[in-house]
């Protein structure tokens, strides 16, 4: 069995690893946290509502203590983990039912995907693009279900709030559905943004592309006329003994 160890990799950084599909599970199982909550199920559905609520919060507490233990700077990871210490405190599932929405906070944590120019540059490959791809329908999902709780006054299911952002991160606009509040508001600049972020994204990775394949391109030229000016040397030394030899024998004919 090969050892999930790689090499220069310290003890934290290779949890830091191991936890960041399990955190990122975590924090996608708001949406049907949130659905769950806006909508009217069955106490069977609500209780598993309740258990995943739980379950994943307390995944959130489990990644900070692990992590402050097994870290040589406590008050560095502190520092340089606002994202994880924001959606464990405020989002504790005892709130009462109006406060519930905080959960939606518990979504932070995948602001460590952007975090670093590494990952940045990662966005425009193939596989990045991907990912945008998911992470933009993700914001859809999750912007439109908090838009559905923030409106109460619209009377709006979660498939409605799912729709309007659909339509805004298009930036269609239908006109159907609009923000009253300021908070519904807000999340339309954050889908707008997305929206235009997403674009750019796949604007970047398609000229990637073609400067890639052009450097390429350019790189098996020079290559070309590399092996190209080594045949001619070689050719004109071959010719400079030739010419040597040549001199020498009409020397000794003489």
């Amino acid at each position: 069995m090969v050892p999930d160890v790689t090499p220069g990799e310290t003890r934290e950084q290779r949890w830091e690893r191991r936890l960041q599909v399990p955190m990122l599970i975590a924090s996608l199982a708001v949406i049907p946290l949130v659905i769950i909550a806006a909508d009217d199920f069955s106490p069977e559905v609500e209780r598993i509502g309740r258990f995943l609520n739980w379950g994943t919060w307390l995944m959130f507490v489990g990644e900070i203590v692990l992590m402050l233990a097994i870290t040589d700077n406590r008050r560095r990871w502190l520092r340089t983990h606002p994202a994880e210490l924001i959606a464990t405190i405020l989002s504790p599932p005892i709130l009462p039912g109006p406060l519930q929405t905080v959960r939606f906070l518990r979504v932070l944590r995948l602001a460590r995907l952007a975090v670093t120019v590494k990952h940045l540059r990662r966005f425009i490959t193939p596989a990045g693009l991907r990912d945008s791809a998911l992470l933009t329908a993700f914001i859809v999902l999750a912007g439109g279900v908090a838009f559905s709780q923030v409106e109460r006054s619209q009377h709006l299911s979660a498939w409605d709030g799912v729709w309007w952002a659909m339509s805004t991160i298009t930036t269609v606009g239908y006109g159907d559905v609009t923000p009253h509040t300021v908070a519904g508001r807000l999340i339309a600049i954050v889908m707008m943004v997305s929206g235009v972020a997403f674009v750019a994204l796949l604007t970047a990775a398609v000229a990637e592309r073609f400067i890639r394949d052009e450097q390429a391109a350019d790189m098996s030229i020079e290559r070309h006329l590399v092996n190209l000016t080594e045949e001619l040397r070689q050719i004109r030394r071959r010719l400079d003994r030739l010419e040597a030899g040549a001199r020498e024998e009409q020397r000794l004919r003489r």
